[in-house]
């Protein structure tokens, strides 16, 4: 549910609150283009079936608070954290960076926060994980220490720091990662004075089995999968790649461990990086040498500033810092994120491609622990099976040209991409310009196709009928009385005054696509006589973009062959 505030008197709704309103739930709309963000699946894998968009006039408070005592406290104290962070650092930048590392608030992250840590692979330093849970334990892991009555129960310190954890847990959001952490390091804690050995794999096998059970939905949230991922990843090879080098010194040593960590944390998220975001992070090495210390002393201090706050002096002593450590870590991971080849982009990995290559690491991890020659044998099978499949795919993209219509309200828009041409056509280029990357280029933006130029339809050659790989297609809504002589493969109605008996009388075997822009009386009534007249037709406005599979191999020349 989403309120729109129209005043500065708008009363936010406290945790608990029941709200009334009289306005019908919406489902949600799912994507009709191609390449696109689909939000309906996205909100059913979090368990959520219908949105609401309000305004305050149409809600009413029932009165009633039904917030659990604990949970009410837990939000007071974020958002007296969220100001006490707000008041005393000056910095935009540092700001939002410090909500999001110290109480998982990433509301006033920009794309420039948001780029600068996503090219140096170092995003997981701003989504609160495993590594802000495990410097919080080990902080007061350390602090409680200090107390001789915990230290002498058994049990006392182990209690304290779960109850330090979860409270840290529920107060950052119990994202998947976090509850991961700490379910990860409550076994730990029982685990130690117990006496008992804890293996890694089976803690971790026994977090994603309780996750799940809360919540099946969980294991699509890309968040999981990557925690996962990466901490198998770390499972799996960091202690093969710390035995390739031992350094003598300690701070070599240090920063040895900090890079085979950040190597097989890669290994584990890589293919599902690439996958999701088409992008891999080349400087990530260096820049986690930076970024890990840094959170970490970051966080450190971001606690003393926590419990310090309410203390003038020494309060704003700790803001200080906290704010210039901040500053430091940015302003790091913007020089390296400014270097050239930080990011390879337009890396499109098929699902296939993705199971492939986790199966290989699979193999790679076996090798390691047995070092049997049968294993290595099976990689390299399986790599090379990988090497050809891709090839053939590639081949295959380049080959096969592929023609979309899409579904868009603002103007009649297509896609056509043929090897390492893609091209975006539009009767308005104005109102596409904006959106057109983030809307229409995944579909064309495929491995090793470039992004798309951006023409309008009134400029092109003998319109309103084009061709396009051999394939004729008319814009019915572009013409007058007279109707053009070509005979269309796909005869395109998208709003306007189009005739549709002429259109009828005139044109045979052709298959008639009804765009988004007819209004439903107008795609209704066209239906109705093209399903009379036994036409072939396909209606955007009632399925998605028509995504057209062009059979002739034809290369794209300069603009578009008129007809």
């Amino acid at each position: 549910m989403y309120i729109r505030p129209d005043s500065n008197n708008f009363r936010i709704p406290d945790y608990g609150d029941w709200i009334a309103t009289p306005m019908q739930l919406q489902v949600p709309r799912k994507a009709t283009n191609p390449g696109t963000f689909d939000f309906q699946r996205y909100l059913l894998r979090q368990g959520i079936t219908h949105t609401l968009y309000l305004t305050p006039d149409e809600i009413s408070y029932s009165g009633n608070n039904t917030a659990h005592p604990f949970l009410r406290w837990t939000r007071s104290l974020r958002d007296y954290l969220t100001a006490a962070i707000t008041n005393a650092i000056d910095d935009e930048g540092a700001e939002a960076i410090a909500l999001a590392l110290l109480i998982g608030n990433r509301s006033l992250l920009d794309d420039d926060i948001t780029d600068t840590f996503s090219s140096t692979g170092t995003m997981h330093i701003l989504a609160v994980s495993g590594l802000h849970v495990g410097i919080i334990f080990l902080f007061f892991d350390k602090l409680l220490s200090l107390f001789p009555i915990l230290v002498r129960h058994r049990y006392s310190k182990p209690v304290a720091l779960m109850l330090i954890i979860w409270t840290y847990a529920i107060l950052t959001g119990l994202s998947p990662s976090i509850y991961r952490a700490a379910i990860m390091f409550s076994f730990l804690s029982l685990g130690r004075p117990a006496g008992k050995h804890t293996n890694s794999f089976n803690i971790l096998a026994a977090s994603a089995f309780l996750l799940l059970i809360i919540d099946p939905m969980m294991v699509w949230q890309v968040g999981f999968q990557l925690s996962y991922s990466a901490i198998l990843g770390i499972l799996c090879f960091q202690p093969y790649l710390a035995k390739l080098w031992y350094p003598s010194y300690a701070i070599p040593r240090y920063v040895w461990s900090i890079m085979t960590v950040s190597i097989a944390a890669q290994i584990g998220t890589a293919p599902l990086s690439v996958y999701y975001f088409h992008q891999f992070p080349m400087y990530f090495l260096l820049s986690n040498i930076i970024a890990i210390p840094m959170s970490f002393i970051t966080m450190c201090s971001g606690v003393l500033f926590c419990m310090t706050s309410a203390l003038p002096a020494v309060g704003t002593l700790t803001g200080i810092l906290l704010e210039l450590l901040l500053l430091f870590m940015h302003k790091s991971l913007s020089l390296i994120s400014n270097i050239p080849g930080a990011v390879v982009g337009h890396m499109y990995w098929p699902m296939g491609i993705t199971v492939g290559v986790y199966v290989c690491l699979l193999i790679l991890y076996m090798w390691l622990k047995g070092k049997r020659h049968f294993q290595l044998y099976l990689l390299q099978a399986c790599v090379t099976v990988l090497l050809v499949v891709s090839g053939i795919q590639m081949l295959s993209d380049k080959s096969r040209p592929r023609l979309f219509i899409y579904d868009s309200r603002a103007a009649t828009t297509i896609g056509y991409r043929y090897g390492n041409h893609a091209y975006i056509l539009s009767d308005d280029t104005s109102s596409i310009t904006e959106t057109f990357a983030d809307q229409y280029a995944p579909s064309l933006q495929r491995r090793w196709t470039g992004t798309p130029v951006v023409h309008r339809l009134d400029t092109l050659r003998h319109h309103p009928c084009i061709e396009i790989g051999g394939q004729h297609i008319f814009f019915a809504q572009k013409v007058g009385k007279d109707l053009p002589d070509c005979q269309p493969d796909y005869l395109v109605m998208d709003g306007g005054t189009i005739p549709i008996y002429d259109l009828l009388e005139h044109y045979s075997n052709t298959t008639f696509i009804l765009g988004s822009r007819c209004s439903r009386k107008q795609a209704a009534y066209f239906q109705t006589l093209l399903e009379e007249s036994g036409n072939h037709f396909y209606s955007i406005k009632e399925s998605s973009a028509a995504d057209l599979l062009l059979l002739q191999n034809q290369h794209l020349s300069y603009g578009l062959q008129g007809r």
